[in-house]
This record gives C-alpha cells, structure tokens and sequence, in this order.
C-alpha cells in the first residue's frame, strides 16, 4: 500500500508540474506573437495579429489544476504550515495528539470539499456548463484536477493521520521533538 500512495503522490506531482510547463509554453508562445507583431510593425508591415486564443484563462485553469494537484505532494514533503515552535513547547503527547488531531480534521475537512467538488464537477457536466471566455470549454474539463488533487489530498491527510496515530516520524523526517520518539 505505502508504494501505491507514493505512486500516486508522485503522479499528481507529475501531473502539476506538466501543467506548469504547459503554462510556460502557452505564456511564451503568446510574448513570441507579440514579439512577431512589434517585428512587423518595425519593418513598417502591418502586424499579423497572431494570439494564442483565451491564454489568459487556459492558464487560470492550468494553475488552479498544477496547484490542486501538489498540494498532496507538498504537504508529504513538509512544505505545508506546521505550528512547530507551539509543539515543540509541549509535551510529547500532548504534541501528539495535537498532531492527530489536526491531521485527521483536516482529513475529515478536505474530504468534504472532495465531495462537494466532484458534486460541482458532475453537475457542470449534467447542465452543459461551458466557460465565458473566447473559446468555450466545459467546466467540468478544469473541474478535474481539481477533484483529483482534493482526493488526492485527502488520501495524504489520511495517511499522515494514520503514521502519527503509529507514533512514527511524518514523511518529511522529521520530528521536532515529538510524535515518533
């Protein structure tokens, strides 16, 4: 099982940073349409009008998609906010249970927000909800990475409560003097 949850952690975090280069791609070939354009304009032609069609929102979508999809990834590798300097005040098991606690309500938390996103993701596919912009998309298409990184995230909460539950040290290594001691 600790395989497949990494297999999965490391394939969301794949599949973000895909998406951030597809960002970088999109975002450079619009400069180089407008690069081509200023270039025209300079050699006194008339500017060929070249865009990448609804960029800006083709990223918007990639970006909330790269961002929903490492945050399982980032809170393995302890990147997340953590309250160290107040657990490390405290007793080792109160420092624990806090850990627990925290942990297995963010779990409870995330899971609730899985569920109402992939409501939302189902519902824009039922009702044919389509984006604003020049070129049309269905919501739902977006709605994806975002109801995987959710889920995804909700496994790795579930996973970080059960190792703190086990007393063994988090994914990140370390362990600020409690929880795995």
């Amino acid at each position: 099982m600790r395989r497949f949850l990494d297999a999965v952690y490391r394939m969301a975090e794949f599949l973000a940073a895909l998406q951030v280069v597809a960002i970088l791609v999109i975002m450079l070939l619009q400069v180089g349409f407008g690069l081509v354009d200023r270039f025209a304009q300079t050699l006194g032609k008339s500017a060929p009008g070249l865009s990448v069609p609804a960029y800006a929102e083709f990223c918007g979508f990639l970006l909330a998609g790269s961002i929903f999809l490492g945050i399982a990834g980032a809170l393995r590798a302890g990147a997340h906010v953590r309250v160290t300097l107040v657990l490390g005040v405290m007793p080792s098991p109160l420092a624990r249970a806090m850990q627990i606690t925290t942990s297995a309500s963010a779990c409870i938390l995330i899971g609730y927000f899985t569920i109402c996103a992939a409501e939302m993701g189902l519902q824009s596919w039922q009702f044919g909800d389509r984006s604003l912009g020049t070129v049309s998309v269905p919501m739902w298409i977006p709605q994806v990475p975002m109801v995987l990184g959710l889920a995804i995230m909700t496994a790795a909460l579930a996973d970080l409560t059960l190792t703190f539950l086990r007393n063994a040290a988090p994914p990140w290594g370390e362990t600020d003097g409690y929880g795995g001691e």
